[in-house]
């Protein structure tokens, strides 16, 4: 489900606009409030990618603000997309 719709706020208030938007979390249906993961989705950018695709489900918290890590290890890079 979206996170905007998640009842974990503690997340969802620390993530910027473009995590907001792009981030969905994942949960065992027998326990709807208690949040298993998060999965951020990168959108199309015009003229490099034409789909939607999952960038990490990797969550990780550093100096007060809550990151994402690529398959490669990148970490924070979603943060590119905020000026968009």
């Amino acid at each position: 489900m979206p996170i905007r719709m998640s009842k974990d706020t503690f997340i969802f208030n620390r993530l910027s606009t473009f995590q907001k938007a792009n981030t969905f979390v994942f949960f065992d249906k027998r326990h709807p409030d208690k949040t298993l993961g998060c999965m951020l989705f990168i959108p199309p950018v015009k003229n490099v990618n034409p789909r939607t695709k999952i960038w990490s489900w990797s969550l990780g918290f550093k100096f007060g603000k809550f990151y994402f890590t690529s398959l490669t290890g990148e970490e924070g890079y979603e943060f590119m997309f905020e000026g968009e």
